[in-house]
């Protein structure tokens, strides 16, 4: 599927994709999704610089370009993260997530898998 939309991203034909960051403690969720929701890739990684290269080989399996940048939607808006994330080029969405999460989650259960796709 990621060969799919690289293909796509070369050819120039429109491809809205959405990155979502949950954030932890110990890991990150992430997420990728298309224009309609759904959900393109999905992984949990590392609070770490491995965790933070895996992030980005996940957006640019996705088709993330510096012409085509995928933005990014991140569940705090301070950190190594979001620092690391600036000079990217990136562009970068630090939300208050409980606010967000707050008026469109059904239920009040906490998911960090589930909060990236609705980043």
């Amino acid at each position: 599927m990621a060969r799919d939309l690289r293909q796509q991203r070369r050819r120039r034909e429109p491809l809205d994709l959405y990155c979502g960051i949950g954030w932890a403690e110990a890991y990150h969720d992430v997420a990728i999704v298309d224009e309609a929701g759904t959900v393109v890739s999905r992984k949990r990684v590392s609070n770490d610089a491995a965790g933070f290269t895996a992030l980005l080989s996940l957006l640019a399996d996705a088709g993330d370009t510096a012409e085509q940048p995928i933005p990014v939607a991140i569940e705090t808006d301070r950190g190594l993260w979001v620092a690391a994330l600036r000079p990217t080029g990136l562009p970068i969405y630090p939300l208050g997530a409980s606010r967000y999460l707050a008026r469109h989650q059904v239920s009040g259960v906490k998911s960090d898998a589930t909060d990236t796709v609705l980043l």
